[in-house]
């Protein structure tokens, strides 16, 4: 029982080390964007990897990250063996995740990022399960971003999830979601008249006698034609975000 063990574990350091380094993980990391020589240059030194949760428990040491990482097609080390990087650096290229990611909220408390990536993968392949806490307590904030290899699975999930009531078979009824990109733009409007965007879904706060939920849906088109726009005329990327994305340390 202990072999098979043995055998998995270096097969599990290569993959956490290949998701720590993924394009979707490093666009919301800030912690390893901090740790690389620069965005263009993205290595990384052994060491920081030896410090996160998940590595420890797996007992890694350098020479097995060596060891993961030459054996590895999505991340390379560098000549003198002390610092590792992903093939290609995610932020060379355009960057998609927003019509690929979706926001969601009112999910299980028992819920964390294995098992939402596990519920949300009957849509298609999920590539980022990000959880923002609080500063402070470090506590759930209570929403989160999940994000697809592909814009079509993250529109069937979030249709699916926002359908729950005419299909509760799947574990996503209780679940609220919407497009990422959406979210952006409703927390912009919303940081502006101090408006949570909870109430929205919730239909609960009213402000100059309607309802938030008719309030959307009156803004819903207009919403949608400004993103069409801004889309146009520039790239919205995950730093501009005030959310502090949690990675799966």
């Amino acid at each position: 029982m202990s072999t098979k063990k043995s055998k998995s574990v270096p097969k599990q350091i290569q993959a956490q080390l290949e998701f720590y380094l993924s394009e979707s993980n490093l666009r919301n990391d800030k912690f390893l964007q901090k740790q690389a020589d620069s965005l263009q240059n993205f290595f990384i030194d052994l060491d920081v990897f030896l410090t996160f949760g998940k590595m420890i428990a797996l007992k890694a040491t350098r020479n097995m990250i060596v060891e993961a990482a030459e054996k590895s097609k999505k991340i390379c080390i560098d000549p003198s063996k002390t610092r590792i990087g992903p093939v290609e650096s995610p932020f060379v290229k355009d960057d998609t995740s927003l019509d690929r990611t979706i926001y969601i909220d009112k999910f299980y408390r028992d819920h964390d990022h294995d098992s939402l990536r596990k519920l949300l993968s009957q849509f298609g392949k999920v590539t980022l399960v990000s959880l923002p806490r609080f500063d402070s307590t470090r506590h759930f904030k209570g929403f989160g971003f999940v994000e697809f290899e592909n814009p079509e699975a993250a529109r069937e999930a979030m249709r699916a999830i926002n359908q729950r009531h005419k299909n509760d078979q799947n574990g996503i009824e209780s679940m609220r979601a919407m497009m990422k990109k959406l979210w952006l733009v409703l927390k912009t409007k919303m940081n502006e008249t101090l408006i949570n965007p909870a109430a929205i879904l919730n239909n609960t706060t009213r402000v100059e006698g309607k309802s938030e939920k008719r309030r959307f849906e009156e803004a819903s088109m207009e919403l949608e034609e400004a993103l069409e726009l801004t889309a146009k005329v520039r790239r919205i990327s995950p730093s501009n975000e005030e959310c502090n994305v949690i990675d799966q340390q």
